[in-house]
């Protein structure tokens, strides 16, 4: 079969089979030239189309893997238009971390859309870690039309495990929330009829305690007796913990001009209940290697690798919140070298779990330095 040219056979009298026999006994690029005339020519065959064409570029050279998939996506889609949609996710995430990497916006925008048309179809691989994405390399107000397209198909589906659109619907509220903070800042007027507004559409039922919260917060200098004296009782206090993290925001949005919404996904990193104060021996924000290496166990799918994106950004971050908290005095400077050591051990043990995938952390260049 496979020295018979292929476009004089019927494929759909063949058994299955010699068709896989020919398709594994071709090169890569023949078996790319393959599937496209299979599919223009006999698009009823039983194939998966989409398996066959990965395995085809999988061992391919970066650069003719995605010459591959941007070929790819100009003429499949138009002829398999269902199972492209519904399979898209891989190829896609090929072609946007490519466009990302050499600011080829156009074309990300292009890509963008295909996840729009259905994010549900991409939320294993590609939908939540593509806000990220945006997120990271500071394509903020991309970021927020992204999740304004896609945050209620995903809040509604009932068919999603868990609540993957969070990182979407908080964004956007502190999006809102910054908002008010820089009219503040510029009027001396503080108004939240917008946020409550949008944290309506958000089908956010804000605890009128976190709200008052954010708000004394937002108008107020941080009163560091307060703090030390919550801190130092050794007790987790959730409503404490949240009034010290809107003064985190505005640290780094007034020192690094770095928005709440990418300042709020570093903190979240460390709002664990139990994190913090395991150690006697030392303040309350000390957290021991063992201790934060159980919760990073947790959180980073290591089996998929579906959050690397998301959990280098907020590693990453740690040095930004251990910075705030030095500068306030809620951390001793010997807690704080002690801290950057256990952070450098933990971003040297990720780095290694993606050494292959490194290069897609380099937004980390864009960020200011830490002081």
């Amino acid at each position: 079969m496979a020295q018979k040219d292929y476009t004089e056979i019927d494929w759909e009298k063949v058994e299955i089979e010699d068709l896989f026999e020919h398709f594994d006994g071709i090169s890569a690029s023949e078996q790319l030239q393959f599937i496209k005339w299979l599919s223009l020519n006999h698009p009823k065959l039983d194939l998966d189309w989409l398996d066959l064409f990965h395995e085809a570029i999988m061992c391919m050279p970066y650069h003719d893997k995605i010459a591959a998939c941007e070929d790819f996506v100009l003429w499949f889609p138009m002829f398999q238009p269902i199972e492209y949609q519904e399979r898209y996710q891989f190829v896609e995430l090929e072609l946007c971390d490519y466009y990302l990497e050499n600011n080829n916006l156009q074309k990300l925008k292009e890509r963008i859309q295909i996840v729009i048309n259905d994010p549900i179809s991409g939320i294993e691989a590609i939908t939540i870690r593509l806000y990220f994405q945006l997120l990271y390399h500071g394509l903020y107000n991309d970021a927020a039309e992204y999740s304004k397209a896609i945050y209620k198909p995903i809040y509604e589906c009932e068919q999603l495990w868990g609540s993957p659109g969070i990182p979407l619907i908080e964004g956007l509220y502190f999006d809102a929330l910054q908002e008010v903070y820089q009219e503040y800042k510029s009027s001396g007027i503080f108004n939240t009829n917008n946020l409550i507004k949008i944290a309506a559409e958000l089908d956010l039922n804000e605890d009128i305690e976190v709200f008052e919260t954010e708000k004394r917060a937002l108008q107020n200098p941080l009163n560091l007796e307060y703090f030390q004296d919550n801190f130092n009782s050794r007790k987790f206090n959730a409503i404490v913990f949240i009034e010290l993290s809107m003064y985190f925001l505005k640290y780094m949005f007034d020192t690094y001009q770095i928005p709440f919404k990418l300042s709020k996904q570093f903190w979240n990193l460390i709002s664990v209940k139990g994190l913090f104060n395991q150690s006697k021996a030392h303040g309350f924000f000390y957290i021991d290697v063992r201790t934060f290496a159980e919760m990073l166990e947790k959180r980073i799918d290591y089996h998929l690798g579906s959050n690397n994106i998301e959990m280098f950004g907020r590693l990453w971050g740690l040095n930004y919140i251990y910075e705030f908290l030095e500068k306030f005095n809620l951390i001793s400077f010997e807690d704080a070298r002690l801290m950057e050591e256990n952070n450098t051990y933990h971003l040297h043990e990720f780095i290694k779990y993606t050494h292959c995938d490194l290069w897609q952390m380099n937004f980390i260049f864009k960020w200011p330095q830490s002081q």
